[in-house]
């Protein structure tokens, strides 16, 4: 009995221990996202995260919105669009190469900077 007690009682750290590690990173991850969802909220820039779509050649065709901050979803409402889960549009007065530079950054993962106004 002392022998089975004795390989229990480490087990039983481990287990706690893995637990209290996940729910420390957990945590963590939250307050990480929490800061982020604050900083991009309270931008008066728009902020957009977008996910390149292929066709079944592998060439990408479009790239769909699957992030936009307040800033950037009222500049879309603004232009009669909605932005999460649509496609990446822009008016051509915005930028003509709007597209070639997102693809551009898929392809390089170059950072693409630009300035409407």
């Amino acid at each position: 009995a002392i022998l089975a007690l004795a390989l229990f009682l480490p087990l039983v750290f481990l287990v706690t221990t893995d637990r209290r590690q996940k729910q420390d990173a957990l945590r963590v991850s939250e307050q990480s996202r929490a800061l982020v969802q604050s900083v991009t909220d309270s931008s008066v820039d728009g902020i957009i995260a977008a996910e390149a779509e292929r066709d079944g050649t592998g060439d990408i065709r479009s790239f769909r919105v699957v992030f936009a901050n307040p800033a950037a979803a009222h500049f879309y409402r603004m232009l009669g669009r909605e932005t999460t889960g649509n496609r990446l549009e822009f008016p051509a007065f915005v930028a003509t190469d709007f597209f070639a530079q997102c693809v551009q950054v898929v392809a390089t993962g170059a950072r693409y900077e630009t300035e409407f106004s």
